[in-house]
């Protein structure tokens, strides 16, 4: 982590920077969560990294 001291990885860092207001936020966790997981290109531990890519 940038700061040494969070848990975590990169992705939980940038995603605590999105504020709140973000319309666009939403949008990307419900699209993520909307593919089905036998269809998932990415692990279950890594789907917030998966929603900030999207």
């Amino acid at each position: 982590m940038p700061d040494n001291q969070s848990p975590g990885e990169l992705e939980d860092f940038v995603i605590s920077l999105i504020p709140e207001s973000d319309q666009v936020w939403p949008l990307s966790q419900k699209y993520i969560k909307g593919i089905a997981e036998e269809k998932r290109k990415f692990k279950p531990k890594k789907e917030q990294g998966a929603q900030l890519y999207a």
